[in-house]
């Protein structure tokens, strides 16, 4: 009998790919008016690119060490 996390993992995929879509659509249309927009001084158009632009990175660099992380836990009791 297959364990209920392998039966959910393709859903959980096919969700976070709709999710990144979604928000690369919208992020892109965000960053679009930002830079079209002519009543934006540049020191606010800047900032306004470089919150999400750090938070983007800040994010990779958590899961990048977190799977790095996972990689590495060894459990005495159990085979890896």
């Amino acid at each position: 009998m297959a364990s209920p996390e392998s039966t959910s993992r393709p859903w959980l995929w096919i969700g976070g790919a709709i999710l990144a879509a979604g928000l690369l659509v919208l992020g892109g249309y965000w960053v679009y008016a930002i830079v079209r927009a002519e009543d934006i001084p540049f020191l606010l158009r800047v900032a306004l690119l470089a919150i999400p632009a750090g938070l983007v990175v800040f994010l990779a660099a958590a899961l990048r060490d977190r799977i790095i992380q996972k990689k590495q836990e060894n459990y005495l009791e159990v085979d890896n």
